[in-house]
């Protein structure tokens, strides 16, 4: 379980046929695909929505995210880290309410008490990777976030978005996350998916990465 939230049966298909919605919309308008995947799918989806059936769900998901194609033997990756990276990278450097609300709506119910007892850990972990990966995509390929350059950390706080605290809070309490501490400064766990060279910046203590970021954004001109 990565969200505290859809802990059971009836919690799962009440958000389910808002899911589908969001799916359509989200594919539809905010993100830049490299296929059809969605319109490939709608019509399997959309007859979960009058039918949350778990059997049914999971068939139109895996045909969906091509789970088959994309995915073989031993599942890597999809877990709490993963899913805090996407979270937050959302939260602090989404640019838009409307998209982030979509994915939200999209994947946290997938990702609930109810789900990784119905479909299995092992499916909700293929879950979690797309979400990462949609996250990802939006952040570099629909947002243009610059990437850092070898021996760069990750320019985070010319990236962020101009949300309120109590904003940031409210969608950070959906995912069951809490608020970093500083916005300007992400824990390592967040900024490793986020470099260039991971062997090079080696792996600093939470002081050591504040003061290297501190540095960087001096160097940037930001006051922060």
């Amino acid at each position: 379980m990565l969200v505290k939230r859809f802990k059971d049966k009836t919690a799962f298909e009440v958000a389910w046929p808002a899911s589908v919605s969001a799916m359509a919309e989200l594919f539809g308008a905010h993100l830049i695909l490299p296929d059809y995947r969605y319109e490939l799918h709608d019509d399997a989806l959309h007859a979960t929505q009058r039918r949350p059936a778990a059997n049914e769900i999971e068939r139109a998901l895996r045909r969906f995210w091509q789970f088959d194609e994309r995915y073989f033997g031993e599942m890597i990756g999809g877990g709490r880290s993963d899913f805090q990276w996407a979270v937050y990278v959302l939260v602090y450097l989404g640019k838009d309410r409307r998209t982030i609300d979509l994915l939200f709506r999209t994947f946290l119910p997938l990702l609930g008490d109810y789900a990784f007892k119905e479909f299995g850990r092992n499916f909700c972990r293929k879950v979690c990777s797309t979400f990462r990966d949609d996250v990802r995509h939006l952040l570099w390929d629909v947002q243009d976030a610059q990437y850092p350059e070898s021996g760069d950390w990750f320019g985070w706080h010319g990236h962020l978005n101009g949300f309120s605290d109590e904003n940031r809070t409210s969608l950070l309490e959906e995912a069951g996350l809490y608020p970093l501490k500083n916005p300007s400064f992400p824990p390592f766990s967040v900024m490793q998916y986020l470099i260039a060279d991971p062997v090079r910046m080696g792996h600093p203590s939470s002081r050591q990465l504040r003061r290297m970021l501190e540095q960087q954004y001096l160097e940037r001109g930001y006051d922060v």
